[in-house]
């Protein structure tokens, strides 16, 4: 697993002491008798390759012209009450100015950050649909929820498929000393 075209070597070496927890979770699951532990253990697998797949993308998404851009609202005015609107009665008209402003890091989810690299053809449709089905099995990772769906090894396998495929193809889209 070549790793070098990640610049900030802080963050190689987190996504290659990653890569090589995620690869002994998945070793050591595979003999164990209990379901739940490897349920468990294969959340947290799930976990990892889709965390690590996030901050590849974001350094993906570092190198792109566009960015993710949000509305914002400035010198807002309140109309009399007389011009409200009528499905809206305990509501109030304003007048504002609206602005476009790039969204910073922090506030770019993940799936929004997947759907804009696959419109800016970075990422492919059906590689979008497989990254976000297995985001939903890290999304269960809610320890006050009843009822959580367990996590197959099929689910461990697909993820694993797809950080691999991440880690594989995001050198194309990163500038050298990035």
């Amino acid at each position: 697993m070549e790793t070098n075209f990640i610049v900030d070597n802080k963050l190689r070496k987190r996504i290659e002491d990653s890569v090589e927890y995620i690869l002994f979770l998945y070793i050591t699951t595979e003999n164990h008798k209990s379901n739940t532990y490897k349920s468990e253990t294969n959340r947290v697998i799930v976990l990892y390759c889709v965390a690590i797949m996030e901050a590849l993308m974001f350094l993906i998404y570092e190198e792109q012209e566009k960015r993710i851009q949000k509305l914002e609202y400035k010198e807002s005015i309140i109309v009399p009450k007389k011009y409200n609107h009528k499905d809206y009665k305990n509501g109030e008209v304003v007048i504002s100015v609206r602005c476009s402003k790039e969204k910073t890091e922090p506030e770019i989810g993940f799936v929004e950050l997947l759907d804009f690299l696959k419109d800016c053809k970075v990422l492919k449709e059906e590689t979008v649909t497989r990254i976000k089905n297995i985001n939903q099995q890290r999304n269960t990772f809610h320890l006050r929820k009843n009822n959580l769906p367990d996590c197959s090894k099929e689910d461990v396998e697909e993820a694993l498929s797809l950080l691999f495929l991440t880690i594989e193809h995001t050198p194309r889209f990163i500038r050298k000393g990035n």
